[in-house]
Order: C-alpha cells, then sequence, then structure tokens
C-alpha cells in the first residue's frame, strides 16, 4: 500500500487539531473566535478525507489497534470543535435543511433492537461491530453506554463486568475487558476449525442432511478465511475431511465422475454435493413435507381387533371390556399392544398419540388403569402420584415417587399459559414452538425432541428438578441456549437459557375444551389459537422470563370463563372452563433446581466453623505457597510470591498490547496537558515509593514475562483523586492468556454476607 495515505490522514489530523486548538481559546479571545468560526465551514470536508483514506489504512494495517486509536482521537477533536461551534453560535444540534412542502414524508424505519451476547465466540464478531455502531461510537454519555452495555450481556460476559461499580469512569474499563476476553483469534479459529473436523457423518442420504454438511463446511472455512487463514492452501486438506464424511454410495458417485482426475479439487466437490442436494429436493417432491405426521399412524382402512379378530376396535370390543384392568393390561402385553393406544405396530415410547389416562395423567390407556392396592391407610382419591418417566406403567407409590401432577375429580379443566411461538435453529432458520408460561418456576426448560429438532449446542449441568412437596420429578440432561421470537416478528426476538429435560408435561390442555364465543376475548389476537386441542409443550419459560414477556393488558371473564393478559406473543388464556367431557388430571408446576437436603446443607454450612478439610486441594496449595514464601524485607514490607496454578507459565505478546495502550496515552497526552500532568505525577510517585522501576537491560518480549497494560481514569468531580491509574492484569495478549489466567485464586476469606447479618 503507498505511503500517500497514511500521508493525506496526516495532514488531515493535523488541520483538525489546528481549529481544535483555536476552538479551546475561542471563548476568551475575540480574534481568534472569528479565525475559528471562518475556518468551521472546512471541518466537514477534512473529516470526509480522513474517513476516506483512514478505511484504506486500515486494510492493510498490521495492528489494527493502534489505527483505531489513531481514528478514535480524531472523532474526539471532530466532535469537540462541533460542540463548540453550536456554543458560539446557537445553531441547533444536527441540524438538517426544511424538507420541501411537496416531498414525501419519511418512513419510520422499526426500531433496531438491542444486540444480545451470552458468550457464544461464533457471535462475538456481529455482536460487537453491531453494539459499536448503535451505542459505542454515538454521542452518549458513558454512564447510558454502560447501561446499554449490561443489558446485552447475558450469563458468562454479565459476570466478566457486573462487579464492577456502576458509574461512567468503569464504563471503558468493562468494555475493555469484554474485548479482552472474547476477541480472541485463537479460540474462535479453533471454534470453526472442530466444527469442520467434528461434523457428524452423513448417515442418512437426505437433502437436509446433506445441505447441513455442506453448509458447516462453507460456513467455517468462510469465517477462517476472513480472519487471513490461508484457507486456498488447505484445498487438499478439505477434500479429505469432506469426504470422510459422506457415505460409500456417495463417494462412488464422486470418484466417478472426476475418476479423469488425480486430486479433484475441494470446490469440485462441494458443486457436486450442491447439485446432488437439488437432485434429492426434486426426486422428494413435495411428500417429504408431510413425511412427519404420517396418517397411517393413526387410522387403518380396516380395523381389525387383535382380541375377537372383527372389525372394531381393541377399546371398544366386548370381550376386551369384560376383563378386569388388570386382566386387560396382560392381554396387551400378550398381544404385544402399545399399552397406550392399544394398537399395534409400536411400542408405547413411540406412540404418535397425544392422550394420556384420564384417571392419573400417565401415559397409558385409561381402560387398562387401576387403583393401586396397599395395607397402609389409603390416600384421597383426589392426589395420585404420576412417574416423570413418558414410557413407565404405574406402579406403587412410594416416598420417593416423583409428584407432578395433581388429579382433581371436579367436571371442570383449567387451562394453563400455552402459546404459539418460533425458535431459530442452529443454521439461523426459524420453526414452530409451544412455549409454557410458568410464574412458578425458577428456571426455563426445553425438550429433548425440541433441542434435537433446533440442532442447538448441548453444555453438560446435572441438577434435580423439584415438583409439589419438594418431590424429585425429574434430572437434567445438560443445559443450552436459544432465540425465540413470536411468530413472523423479527423485533421480538431474546434469548434465554434452558434446562433440557426428556419431556415437560404431558399434553395441555388434559382434554378438549369446548369453544365458546366468549365475548370478552371477541377480537384479540390469541397466543395460542389451538388452545382447545391438547398438544405437546416444548419449552416452558420460569418466572424470570415470564414477567419480560407481559405487556399491559387484561380481560377478566365471568365464571367458568378463562381470564386472558397481553404478552409479545399475543393474549394468552388461562382459568377454569368447562370440558367437553369428563375433565383428566389437573396439572400444577412449581419447580425448582434445589433439592431439601441442599438447603439444610447450607444451613449447616453457616453455623459450622470453618475447617481446613473444606479447602479443595488447590485452595490448599495455594495456602502453602503463601505460608513457605512470604517474608519481610529489611524495609519492613511483605513479600509475596506470585501462587502459580503450574510452573512459571510462559507469555506470548504481552508487550505488544502493552505498548499499544502507551502510545494510545501518549497521543491523549498531547491533546489533554493536565491529564498528563497527573498522569506522570502518579507514575513518578509510584517510582519514588519502590513499587516499580526503570529497566536498565532490555527485556526479551516473551518468556516469563508478562507486560502489565495501564490506562487512566479521570474523574472531574472527585474531591480528593481526580486521576487514577488501572493496571489491567486481566489482559490477554495473542497467546489468549492472562496472568490473572494463571495464578490460584485461593480460599474465600470473606464471611458470606447472611453470616454476618445473623450474628
Amino acid at each position: 500500500m503507498s505511503k500517500n495515505a497514511y500521508a493525506r490522514r496526516e495532514v488531515c489530523n493535523r488541520r483538525m487539531q489546528e481549529i481544535h486548538d483555536l476552538s479551546l481559546q475561542a471563548a476568551t479571545d475575540a480574534a481568534i473566535r472569528a479565525t475559528f468560526l471562518a475556518r468551521y465551514s472546512s471541518v466537514a470536508k477534512i473529516a470526509d478525507d480522513f474517513e476516506a483514506t483512514h478505511l484504506k489504512v486500515i486494510q492493510e494495517a498490521a495492528d489494527f489497534e493502534v489505527e483505531d486509536e489513531i481514528r478514535a482521537s480524531f472523532d474526539k477533536m471532530h466532535y469537540a470543535v462541533k460542540s463548540r461551534y453550536h456554543r458560539e453560535t446557537g445553531a441547533p444540534f444536527g441540524g438538517a435543511p426544511a424538507q420541501p412542502s411537496g416531498q414525501a414524508s419519511v418512513v419510520k424505519l422499526p426500531k433496531i433492537p438491542l444486540p444480545q451476547f451470552s458468550g457464544d465466540l461464533t457471535l462475538w464478531p456481529s455482536f460487537i461491530a453491531l453494539f459499536n455502531a448503535s451505542i459505542h461510537n454515538q454521542q452518549i454519555s458513558a454512564i447510558e453506554k454502560y447501561q446499554y452495555l449490561l443489558a446485552s450481556l447475558k450469563g458468562e460476559p454479565l459476570n466478566v463486568v457486573k462487579n464492577l461499580p456502576f458509574s461512567d469512569e468503569y464504563y471503558l474499563i468493562a468494555y475493555d475487558s469484554l474485548v479482552d476476553r472474547y476477541r480472541n483469534k485463537r479460540r474462535l479459529a479453533d471454534h470453526h476449525l472442530n466444527s469442520i473436523i467434528e461434523a457428524k457423518p452423513l448417515k442418512a442420504e437426505t437433502a437436509e442432511a446433506l445441505h447441513h454438511l455442506l453448509d458447516t463446511f462453507t460456513e467455517n472455512t468462510r469465517a477462517l478465511a476472513l480472519m487471513k487463514f490461508p484457507t486456498d492452501s488447505w484445498d487438499f486438506i478439505l477434500l479429505k475431511f469432506l469426504l470422510d464424511k459422506l457415505p460409500r454410495s456417495l463417494r462412488e458417485k464422486f470418484e466417478s465422475a472426476h475418476r479423469a482426475e488425480e486430486i479433484p479439487r475441494y470446490t469440485q466437490l462441494t458443486k457436486f454435493l450442491a447439485e446432488h442436494c437439488q437432485v434429492l429436493e426434486a426426486v422428494a417432491g413435495p411428500s417429504s413435507k408431510t413425511k412427519s405426521t404420517p396418517v397411517s399412524s393413526f387410522v387403518t382402512n380396516a380395523a381389525d381387533c387383535s382380541v375377537c379378530k372383527e372389525s372394531h376396535y381393541v377399546s371398544k370390543c366386548s370381550q376386551f371390556l369384560k376383563l378386569s384392568p388388570r386382566e386387560r393390561q396382560a392381554k396387551a402385553r400378550d398381544l404385544r399392544l402399545c399399552l397406550n393406544c392399544l394398537r399395534s405396530g409400536h411400542g408405547m415410547k413411540d406412540c404418535p398419540s397425544a392422550w394420556a389416562c384420564r384417571s392419573c395423567g400417565t401415559k397409558h390407556h385409561t381402560l387398562l388403569h387401576y387403583e393401586q392396592s396397599s395395607n397402609t391407610t389409603p390416600k384421597p382419591e383426589s392426589i395420585s402420584a404420576t412417574p416423570a418417566e413418558p414410557d413407565a406403567v404405574p406402579a406403587p407409590q412410594s416416598e420417593d415417587a416423583p409428584i407432578v401432577t395433581m388429579t382433581s375429580r371436579a367436571n371442570r379443566i383449567v387451562l394453563l399459559s400455552t402459546v404459539r411461538a418460533e425458535a431459530i435453529d442452529a443454521r439461523g432458520n426459524a420453526f414452530p414452538v409451544r412455549i409454557l408460561l410458568d410464574s412458578a418456576s425458577q428456571a426455563n426448560f426445553i425438550t429433548e425432541g425440541c433441542l434435537r429438532k433446533g440442532g442447538f449446542r448441548r453444555t453438560k449441568h446435572s441438577a434435580t428438578v423439584l415438583a409439589i412437596n419438594e418431590a424429585r420429578a425429574a434430572t437434567t440432561r445438560g443445559l443450552t441456549s436459544l432465540v425465540i421470537r413470536a411468530r413472523g416478528r423479527d423485533d421480538t426476538r431474546f434469548s434465554i437459557e434452558t434446562t433440557v429435560l426428556s419431556r415437560i408435561t404431558s399434553p395441555l390442555p388434559n382434554d378438549k375444551v369446548e369453544v365458546q364465543p366468549w365475548k370478552h376475548l371477541k377480537g384479540l389476537p390469541l397466543a395460542d389459537p389451538e388452545y382447545f386441542v391438547p398438544g405437546g409443550v416444548d419449552i416452558l419459560l420460569g418466572a424470570d422470563s415470564f414477567v419480560s414477556v407481559l405487556r399491559e393488558g387484561r380481560r377478566k371473564g365471568e365464571r367458568g370463563e378463562p381470564d386472558a393478559f397481553n404478552s409479545v406473543f399475543g393474549w394468552v388464556l388461562t382459568g377454569a372452563v368447562s370440558p367437553s367431557v369428563q375433565a383428566a388430571p389437573l396439572r400444577s408446576f412449581a419447580t425448582t433446581l434445589e433439592s431439601i437436603a441442599t438447603s439444610v446443607g447450607r444451613f449447616w454450612q453457616l453455623e459450622e466453623v470453618p475447617e481446613d478439610a473444606s479447602c479443595s486441594d488447590e485452595d490448599r496449595r495455594c495456602k502453602e505457597i503463601f505460608a513457605k514464601t512470604t517474608y519481610r524485607d529489611p524495609s519492613g514490607r511483605f513479600v509475596v510470591s506470585y501462587p502459580f496454578v503450574s510452573d512459571p507459565p510462559t507469555f506470548v505478546g504481552s508487550r505488544s498490547i502493552a505498548v499499544s495502550r502507551l502510545r494510545a496515552l501518549e497521543r491523549r497526552f498531547k491533546s489533554d496537558p493536565e491529564f498528563r500532568a497527573g498522569y506522570n505525577s502518579f507514575m513518578r510517585d509510584y517510582l519514588d515509593s519502590g513499587h516499580m522501576e526503570v529497566i536498565r537491560n532490555p527485556f526479551p518480549s516473551d518468556g516469563h514475562i508478562y507486560y502489565l497494560p495501564h490506562h487512566g481514569v479521570y474523574k472531574l468531580d472527585s474531591t480528593t483523586t481526580k486521576l487514577r491509574v488501572v493496571f489491567n492484569a486481566s489482559s490477554r495478549g495473542p497467546d489468549g492468556l492472562s496472568i490473572n489466567d494463571t495464578l490460584l485464586s485461593g480460599p474465600k476469606l470473606q464471611q458470606d454476607l447472611l453470616a454476618i447479618l445473623l450474628r
């Protein structure tokens, strides 16, 4: 790249610096004020020229951070000049020429939602770019930017910054901490390459599966190319990886089509697979869209009874109905019938029927239900236990049986708050889900089936879900994050973290509801238009998410009519209504991810005197290092060794980060003499106190050496120290390692707040 771009940019920077210097003196000198106002007309052109040349420079710049700091310094001068001009002249900010009366009015665009980030490295580049454009680079106060930043973060990223004080001077510290943590080229490259290497081999030669595999390779290869990796020279490697993921039949077709070439190109393979996808889609035709709901699972042309061989269903057979429930169950097992629908050809696990027992709510046919006998005092008939496993046969109750439902004999049914929405799968496509809103749940849940359908990533997590009366209802199967939205409305997107379960509940409502023309619901767009038809639940939103989806508005019904409340999904129905037939079990939800044993354990932990036995191995090792290496020097100061996790670590590239921050400070010193004087005073005092010393001989850049970057926090309204210098030990180098990452944290020395309050 020619040096002319650097030169032109420097000329623009100096011209803006001259006008900025004039603006600082314009308030006290009338002659300088006139000169400033005269030169102001060239400010816009200087800014445009700077922007054009700066874009050329950064396209091939080796150190983006340094170049971006030059841009930030120029923008600061530019907006300071504009601010001074508007104060001097009284002109309105952002004044635009009046619109001609005959011109059409400007269309109001929809609001862009605040970007969200929950720690997924693949989403970091797009998140930080959107946040910078919409918030960070805007002319708003630092405290407002800080508020927007906190609102944009969830999970681990929020934990990085949430403990910092909420004040304007800490915004840049929080912002830099996030950038240092997640702007990690090494980790991001590892993720993209692992996505290629660990892609699942193609088992079924279908268009959907082949598209997914091809997209995995294409998207991650492009991402690595954008990160300046030489993907063009990886042709044979990518070819080998992708061929290994294909079934034998598909590989044979490709090799046959390119048998004349010694080594085919990777692009030839991707083109071949894309064309083969089109062939599979054409052959499959529209029938593939209805494959997931085969009618034959529910209806047969000849309903031959397996008991008497007559033309009717088993549930209508007079011989079968004469048997007792226990005899019916034994008969169904002998005939190898599904215990849920009493039909052959599949087991209860694979039963497509959404119905369950009307007596206890468990997944088995009502004709097979029988009351459990016991020598103990019988329990009230209105309450029964339901196993958490969907395919479990009713068994005698025990003390440990998980209770998730209550059975009511009243001839009514209660509508729970269900909504129809859309989830965004791993490929960015929306698919329909049914959600239960539950203000009594402490967590969000998702079914295993919905997780697989969306292709969401699962992280390991194990906990016990408790239901009513502290009963164990289920064991979790991991955690995942996903994005949901109202149907067809992208402006309602929001992210949630959910716990994975095998299933959440049996179909809701418990039975079909008779649709009635309730006057108070007339004209309302319902969140679940099919609320009256029993159906499965894919996702449960707990109390945290429940509140965020509510909107102003409620319609109260008469006795026997459901209430409706407004939400982002539409109007949600809840309350007791009359069923079309006798009501099935009533379900009530209240969940927590903590057992009673954990609560009791915490109580005793508060009452115990801490012992060394409670320390982990790492905490004990940290204390040993402290005891063995700490001493007092002749001046009376304590000297403590760093408690490294392992041998003294090796750091790579930390010096370049520290030098880059120092150059940024020096540029600020030129434009802010007061800041420079305060910074020099602090560092001089630090040097005189012996906290640091000048390096006489050159130190190597890499090795067992870590260079601490530092910056200043300047607070004008402080009555004591206006400037504080912050040393950032969490700054990560190109190797993704900071000195804080290599140190043992040691045991917790402070008492819990609750223990202090209880004293």
